[in-house]
This record gives C-alpha cells, structure tokens and sequence, in this order.
C-alpha cells in the first residue's frame, strides 16, 4: 500500500521542527553549562593566583603586561592598576632590558624557562633577587599568544649564600695563612682546607678531598686510629711524637685532632694541627744537660762552700775568742791600776788609762758586730707566728731599765705580728728599737712609736722617732758594716746594727728601707716576705 505522503509530511515537519527545537535548548543548555563552568574555572584560577605566595604575571608577546596578582604588588610596590599595561622592563635594573628580548625569544619557540634568577627592580627603587619560571601561554588554537612569569623572592637566600661564600672565602684565607700547619676535614676525613704550612711542613701539593691519615708523616702512631676517635667525638692531642725522617737528624711533632661541631652539635668533621718541635726538644734536652751540669757543680761547690763556711766560722769563733781574752785582760788591768793606784797616778796617766779601758770596750763591741753579722748571714730562717707588739713592748721595757736616766715616750700598735724566726726577728727589732733610744737622746722630749704600715703592698712594721735624724744623702752607707754618720763622742756604736738588720730582714724575703731629715728624726720601715 502506498503511503499518502501528502498525509504525513505536515506531521513530519511538526517532528523535525520540534526535534530542531529541542536540540536549540540542550545545545543552549550545554553552552550555559559550559559558560558557567568556564566561569567556575576562572574564577578558581583567579583565587588560586590570588592567594599564591609568589608573584605571577602576566605577559603578551610584546612584554605588556597583562595580569598582576597581589603577591607581585607586595614584591614589587605596584598595584594592579600602575602595573597593568605597562612593559614588563620596567621592573628591569638599567641596562638590563634586553634579557627581555631573549626570553620573550625563547617563550616564541615554545620553551618553559625554569629558575632563571635576576635582579629587579621596585618601586621604591631598591633592588630584590628573584627566581623566575616562565611557561608559554596558548590560545584554543594552541599557538603562543603570552607567557606566564612566576617570580619569587630569593634575596634572603641570595644574601645567606653570599655570607657564607664570604665566611667560607674568610676561613679559607685564615687556614692559608695560618703561621701552624692547620688542615680542615670534613665527616669523612677527607681535606677541605689546609694551610700553607702544612703543605711546606709535609711537602704535599695536592690535599684536596684526601684523607687525614694520608697526610701526615709516618710515626709510630696509629693515624687511622687517631680519626677513628676523632670522628667519634674525642679530642686527641701529643706534645713531642718522634717522626721518621729522610734526614739524619732527629724530628719531633706537636700534634692535636680534634672534631669540629655543626649547628644542631653534629661532628661536620675535622680539625688538625701539627707543630715541628725539634728544635724545642733539642733544646730542651740541651738545658736538662746544662742543668745537670750545674746541678753537679753546685753539689761540688756547695761541699767546698760548706767546707769553707765551716772553716769561717771555726775561725770567726776562734777570732773572737781569742780577741776576747786579751781585751778583758786590757779593760781590767787598766781598771785594777785605777781602783788600786790611783794616788800614785796623775791626770794624765788617769786619762790614757780610762782611753785604755774606752778602746778596748769598742773592740769588745766590734767582735760582737762581727759575729752578729756572720750569724745573720748563716741562719735559716724557722718561721713561726710572731707577736711583734708584745716583742718590742719587752724591748722598750729593757731599754727603760738599763738606761733609767733617759726617759722616752713610747707607744706600740697591738696589731703588729708576723711569720718569721723569733730569734732573728728580736735581734733585728732590737737594733733598730736601741738606734732609736739612743739617737733620740738629745732632745727635749724623746719619743719612739712603733706602728703598722703596709709596704709594696704587704704589712709591715715602721719604727719612729724624733732624735738626732741625719741627711739622706749619705743614706747608702747605713746598710754598710762599720759605717757611722755620727761621731763617737756624740753618739756610741760600732756601725752595725743597721747591716745586721738588713741582713735579717733580707734572710725573709723582706725590704728594709730609712727616711730621716737633720734634727727631725728617723722612720725605719720593714716588712718580710710572707711565708
């Protein structure tokens, strides 16, 4: 049967047009999809550039600039709106510009340009390194329309490298020109650094990257060992290490190796010195010899001077014993013709016999300055603690009793002690005690004071008095055995009483000094070494 076309073609064109029409609206729906999609698209990618850390920006083909998110204002000073149409060389340093060339040469070809580092420049005007990736944009084509530049700031870094390339340069000039062979391994113990002197010490040219045990001299030492505990964290070190030489001659090495710490305490590696002491132990060996040489001399000389001490004071003892005899016989005599004669005596005989008997009592007095002057020489001082108050308060009281006629004003300070051998010391404090009574004779008012000082910085003793005094001058002969500055018949004495005291105070490590003016009187101060 065939069909009535006339029948059904209106019908078709109903189908078609509302198929068509149908189509129309899911082609219109899928665009709005696609548009709101796009959008979505968009939009995340706006935040994504938005919110990321780094700059990017946008380029043309021209170096226009096309995009500019926040993080490119807070590196670069620009706003969008300062920063949008203008040439990407604006960021450029002067001088700079054509690098823009070649990279917009290389996005042409197709070419993603990863960490290329540059300077650039703000808007304030000073200057950031950053690290660029540069990647071509396309259009739906697919040709090269743009590029996308991502910039980050490396400054801090840049700065931190540079520091430590100027440390390291820094470092590398002290180990170099370091007066010690000085070398710096690291964790392996292989040479990163080593000084000249090392080189010309161990005549090795090349150090680099060879290991410690490889560097040094052959000894009797385990080096490998040595690194070993080293790297492990101890210190090591020896002070005078033979070492097998080409030569003769005999060579000796100070050495230390000790590790080297990182920031978080970890061994980085590392550190040796070595020193030649050869000559140092030559001469070391050399005044150990000379020392034992002397050492035996002083025993062979210390023999014959106690020999020869021994002999002087047989013969000082003998002296004075013999000196003595003789002058009691002379002082007697003289007085026995006196007490038993006088009536048949004259003036004149009286007189040469009282200078008999006056001469021979100095002679007396002369062989007692003799012997305590050898005794202060000989003794070894015995220290014990001594109240030195209490000693010349006795002193004085002596001196009162003797010399009733002679009446002194005197005072002691009570915090005068001392460490030092109470026999010596009495001696010496009663010298200086009996100067003072007897050069303090000739005035008005006589007056001792015995009182702490400190002197050189260490206690001591000053004894005052307002006699007869003397100009300093002639100080250097006070020291002087048998030296006077006064005459006999104003002053009695021998001239040694001084010396002796010097003598004693020096037998402690002490210092004796005087001070004294014309009529005005004397201060002895002294002190003694504490023991």
């Amino acid at each position: 049967m065939n069909p009535n076309w006339q029948a059904v073609l209106p019908w078709l064109s109903a189908a078609g047009a509302a198929l068509i029409a149908a189509l129309a609206w899911e082609l219109r729906r899928r665009e709005r999809l696609a548009a709101r999609a796009r959008q979505s698209v968009e939009s995340w990618y706006r935040a994504v550039v938005e919110s990321s850390d780094d700059a990017i920006i946008g380029k043309d083909l021209n170096g226009t600039i096309l995009s500019w998110n926040a993080a490119a204002q807070r590196l670069f000073g620009y706003t969008a709106a300062e920063a949008l149409g203008r040439p990407i060389t604006m960021l450029f340093p002067a001088g700079t510009e054509h690098e823009e060339t070649v990279l917009l040469h290389r996005i042409r070809s197709g070419e993603h340009i990863s960490h290329y580092e540059a300077e650039r420049v703000c808007r304030d005007g000073h200057t950031v390194s950053v690290s660029l990736s540069i990647s071509p944009i396309k259009d739906e084509r697919g040709r090269i329309v743009g590029a996308s530049k991502i910039a980050r700031d490396v400054s801090e870094r840049k700065r931190i490298e540079a520091e430590l390339r100027e440390s390291r340069q820094r470092l590398a000039l002290l180990i170099d020109q370091a007066p010690v062979a000085l070398a710096l391994f690291d964790s392996g113990a292989h040479c990163l650094l080593a000084s000249r002197r090392w080189l010309e010490d161990h005549r090795v040219a090349d150090v680099e990257q060879r290991e410690l045990a490889a560097l040094l001299p052959r000894t009797a030492l385990d080096w490998p060992e040595v690194q070993r505990r080293a790297l492990s964290g101890e210190a090591m070190q020896g002070d005078a290490l033979p070492v097998a030489g080409t030569d003769a001659r005999s060579h000796w090495l100070r050495w230390a190796v000790r590790p080297w710490r990182t920031d978080d305490g970890g061994i980085g590696g590392l550190v040796a010195f070595t020193e030649d002491v050869s000559g140092l132990v030559e001469a070391r060996r050399e005044i150990e010899r000379l020392n034992a040489d002397l050492q035996r001399r002083v025993d062979e000389g210390s023999v014959a001077l106690s020999g020869a001490n021994d002999e002087l004071d047989a013969f000082t003892y003998a002296v004075a014993h013999e000196l003595r005899a003789p002058l009691r016989a002379m002082s007697g005599f003289s007085q026995a013709l006196v007490d038993d004669h006088a009536a048949q005596l004259d003036g004149e005989a009286r007189v040469y016999l009282e200078q008999i008997d006056t001469a021979a009592r100095r002679m007396a007095a002369l062989v007692d300055g003799i012997l305590a002057l050898a005794r202060s020489a000989r003794s070894a001082p015995q220290r014990v603690d001594v109240d030195l108050a209490a000693l010349a308060r006795r002193l004085l009281l002596e001196l009162e009793r003797h010399d009733p006629a002679h009446r002194v004003e005197w005072s002691v300070d009570d915090t005068l002690r001392v460490h030092a051998d109470p026999r010596m010391v009495e001696v010496a404090l009663r010298l200086l005690l009996e100067n003072a009574w007897k050069f303090s004779a000739g005035v008005a008012r006589p007056c001792i004071q015995v009182h702490a000082i400190e002197l050189d910085g260490v206690a001591g003793c000053c004894i005052e008095d307002n006699g007869a005094g003397f100009d300093m001058r002639h100080a250097a002969r006070l020291f002087k055995p048998f030296q006077r500055l006064h005459r006999h018949d104003e002053f009695p004495g021998v001239g040694v009483g001084l010396a002796t005291a010097q003598r004693i105070v020096q037998r402690h490590g002490g210092r004796i000094d005087v001070e004294a003016r014309p009529g005005a009187g004397c201060r002895v101060r002294f002190r003694l070494q504490p023991a």
